[in-house]
């Protein structure tokens, strides 16, 4: 029997690998909103992550490397990292790599004035606290990549299932958590 997507058994089968990927618990609709925003924001920003490296013929895995070394306080140590936000310490590390990509961030300076990378930055923060998923290096993005678009494309059809049956999308959630 094939299982479709979106299907109350694809659903069932999908909740619990999409909910482990978060950090976050969820334990309400507040929760789940908060997540939903969350999941819909860095869904937006790697698409944007991808129109931007096609923009500056930059992978997409070294614009991430540059914008990971704006979330380290280059002041700060190494160690001094560790545990951040609740991030555990292999996760919360976040290595400067200027002398190695001052190129891109050269190149990115000439696109992007400092509010784009600000929010950029934010998205990658973002992204750091909420999926289980170390994100350093371009193979972190694939992976990061992969669970957002399947935490989104979940969330997109718990929503649906919870509208036809006339329940909020959390008491939906919950009914799969069973």
């Amino acid at each position: 029997m094939e299982i479709v997507e979106g299907s109350k058994e694809w659903l069932e089968q999908r909740s619990l690998e999409v909910e482990y990927s978060f950090r976050r618990t969820i334990k309400s609709d507040g929760d789940l909103a908060e997540v939903q925003k969350a999941v819909a924001q860095l869904y937006d920003f790697m698409n944007e992550l991808d129109r931007l490296s096609q923009r500056v013929q930059i992978h997409s895995g070294e614009i991430l490397q540059v914008l990971l070394s704006h979330l380290a306080n280059r002041t700060r140590s190494f160690d001094s990292m560790k545990g951040e936000e609740g991030i555990p310490m292999h996760q919360a590390k976040v290595l400067d790599r200027t002398d190695r990509l001052g190129h891109v961030e050269e190149k990115l300076s000439g696109h992007l004035g400092e509010e784009e990378v600000q929010g950029l930055v934010s998205s990658v923060n973002l992204l750091r606290q909420l999926l289980k998923v170390k994100v350093e290096d371009p193979n972190d993005l694939n992976m990061a990549r992969q669970a957002v678009s399947d935490a989104h494309r979940f969330l997109e059809h718990l929503t649906s299932y919870a509208q036809e049956k006339s329940q909020t999308v959390y008491e939906s959630l919950c009914k799969f958590r069973a």
